[in-house]
């Protein structure tokens, strides 16, 4: 575990320390209990940012890309970890990268804005757990009627179904 990390960053290697008990290699006692000790596996999918250009925002598309990501890596990963984080606030060198979408467009409050992103993805399904301030987590072991409801199949741009 410790290669993989160290390979590829200390973004990942800082929440994953955070939710992994080094001594069992299983994912900590809050977790566990949490989900009632129902997390199939030990693999992550660590979910960074997804991003959607501005003519693509209101069609649900970033929805269908979590459910889709969900839907494809289920299988194989026992937990889904995000750290929701308004690109916005982003004050790294590269933020000229994001020009393109449009981020001033966002709520300019950071407050609010972490406020407003973390309810976007409870709306889907993710959960708080005590102790894991920043993260939100998603085991797909667990039915989630939120989730569920989302049809993958539906065109958003499809302007006869929503009439």
């Amino acid at each position: 575990m410790y290669e993989v990390i160290d390979a590829h960053s200390e973004y990942l290697a800082r929440h994953v320390f955070n939710i992994f008990d080094p001594d069992t290699v299983d994912f900590v006692e809050a977790i566990n209990d949490y989900y009632n000790h129902t997390i199939i596996g030990t693999n992550i999918c660590l979910i960074e940012n997804v991003t959607v250009r501005p003519k693509f925002r209101g069609h649900r598309i970033g929805i269908k890309a979590i459910k889709d990501i969900i839907f494809h890596y289920s299988s194989a990963c026992g937990l889904f970890v995000i750290q929701p984080y308004p690109l916005q606030f982003d004050h790294r060198s590269h933020r000229e990268d994001y020009a393109h979408l449009a981020l001033d467009k966002f709520e300019d409050t950071e407050a609010e804005a972490f406020k407003k992103l973390k309810n976007h993805y409870k709306k889907m399904g993710f959960e708080t757990i005590k102790g894991f301030k920043d993260l939100l987590f998603y085991n797909p072991a667990v039915k989630n009627p939120k989730l569920d409801k989302l049809d993958l199949e539906e065109d958003p741009f499809d302007k006869q179904a929503k009439a």
